[in-house]
């Protein structure tokens, strides 16, 4: 995800289950008209074998992204639309 405003921004990052049940948070921060990218798995470990929602928070406007969703057993992805 990215910010296309001019000044720094805070993201939460909150991890949900299939159940709805949040089972990791986290925060970054990015510069101005920074980006940032990062592999579910590798960033968040506690995620591994899970499925469910991944949910960026911020105070400001200005944030833009998309996910890719992977299916390795099927060897296949899916763009999840940009926000």
């Amino acid at each position: 995800f990215g910010n296309f405003l001019n000044f720094q921004q805070r993201v939460k990052i909150s991890l949900f289950d299939d159940f709805g049940n949040l089972f990791h948070t986290n925060e970054v921060q990015l510069n101005p008209y920074g980006q940032t990218a990062f592999s579910t798995v590798t960033a968040f470990p506690s995620s591994v074998g899970k499925s469910g929602t991944i949910r960026l928070e911020s105070q400001q406007v200005g944030l833009t992204g998309f996910g890719l969703r992977f299916n390795l057993r099927k060897n296949y992805f899916i763009v999840v639309p940009q926000f």
